[in-house]
This record gives structure tokens, sequence and C-alpha cells, in this order.
């Protein structure tokens, strides 16, 4: 209830906002050739850092940051949210948390928000068992879900009685996240030659993200913290810069 009511409050104190206007590509000098054309003294990409190589910056960054927004990668990672009536693994004296190394889910979640009355375990499909159990069609995938809680709760016939519907979230389906979750990985050897310039301007144009962060990598937390780096980082420079 906190989280939601400080999402609500930002999107109430955002002022003017391009929406569906993917910034691509970022001219850094010439005219731009895109519309609507959006001057700016400072540039901010905020985001996964798979998703940067879908925004070409001109002229081309250096090759050690090229590197590393070339080298990301995303494994396979999606979730699956099942809604029940009645918060059954409470009852049995359960907190829903599980980790599976067998799956299909590998890890599950308690996610309910009791105030509106949802009941909800959230399951997090990852690797190769994940991206098998994702080649079958929607019925299935639930249904191998269910038998899954079934066998860890020990009783199948209640997690089913309880089951109300199935929400989907496919993360590799998802363009703005760079198409994954929920933190890029690098081949070897990449981190080493060029992980000392992941935080540093390229001209004009400044980079936070998850993956960008000192701490908490991969989390809202981390995340927020990059963001304030570079809200720092953009201040600075234009006191120097005139507009």
């Amino acid at each position: 209830m906190a989280a939601r009511n400080r999402s609500e409050a930002i999107q109430m104190h955002v002022q003017e906002s391009w929406l569906e206007t993917p910034a691509i590509p970022v001219l850094q000098c010439g005219r731009p050739s895109c519309r609507p054309n959006l001057p700016s003294v400072q540039g901010h990409f905020h985001g996964p850092q798979p998703r940067s190589s879908h925004h070409p910056v001109y002229p081309r960054a250096a090759s050690a940051q090229q590197l590393l927004v070339d080298s990301y990668a995303y494994g396979y990672f999606t979730k699956a949210m099942l809604v029940f009536k009645n918060p059954f693994w409470i009852e049995k004296g359960f907190c829903g948390l599980v980790q599976s190394f067998t799956g299909p889910a590998s890890i599950i979640r308690d996610c309910s928000s009791p105030e509106d009355g949802g009941w909800v375990l959230t399951c997090f499909l990852c690797g190769d068992t994940g991206r098998k159990w994702s080649q079958q069609d929607d019925k299935t995938r639930t249904e191998v879900l269910l038998e899954q809680l079934g066998q860890l709760y020990s009783d199948k016939d209640r997690v089913r009685s309880e089951y109300v519907a199935t929400v989907w979230h496919d993360w590799t389906a998802e363009q703005y996240s760079g198409f994954g979750c929920p933190c890029p990985s690098l081949p070897p050897g990449v981190l080493s030659a060029a992980g000392d310039v992941l935080r540093e301007p390229f001209w004009n144009v400044h980079f936070s993200g998850p993956e960008t962060s000192v701490e908490w990598k991969g989390f809202m937390e981390g995340a927020v913290r990059s963001g304030e780096r570079v809200a720092t980082e953009v201040s600075k420079q234009l006191v120097r810069t005139p507009v």
C-alpha cells in the first residue's frame, strides 16, 4: 500500500511528458533526422543496459562503453501470478516463499494484497526450465504450476479448488526493458576490460539504470540510486553550461 501511494504521488507531480515517443536515435551533433525534435543540453538515458542498444547514440560511444552495451544479455525470466480465493498456505502455517531446483517455477513468493482481498502466489520461471515451460499453451502452463503447488503444500485438491485465475507477465516480450529481466549478465572478461567506464557519461549523455548502481544492482533501489547519481551529474553540468 505504501509503495502504491508513492507511485501515485509521483504521477501527480509529473509535469509535461512525452508518451509513446521513444528517443531513437540520440544525436549529439548535426541536425536531428527524427521528429519530434526534442533539443536538450544534457541527455539522460535511464533503463537496463540491453535497452540502450536499441537507442543508437551518434557519434558512437568509445570502444569500452560500446563493448558493454553490445555484450549485456538476459537469460530467460518471466512470471505467472496465480490468484486464489483464500491464502491456504498461510492457514497451513507457511509464509509462501519457495525456492525449487527442479521447477518448473524456480522461486515462488507471496505477493498478496490483504487490504484488497487479493491472495496471490507469484511464480518466477527462469533459465532452461522456464524456457521449456514457456513453450506450452496457457492452459497447460497453469496446470503445471498448480501441480507443483499441490505437491509443495501436500494438498492438490485444495490448491485447485482455491484457484481463480493466472496473470502473466513475460519480460522477454517487453521492448522497453530490453526484452528481459531482472538483471543482464556479461560474458567472461568484459567487466574486467570495460567495467570502469560503466557509469561514465559519453559527451552529453549520462547513463543510469539498475546495472550502473554501486549497490542493489538489478533492483528498484539500485535504479533509484543511479537516477539520483545522474541527476546530480546533470545538475552540476547545467550550472557550467550556458543555455
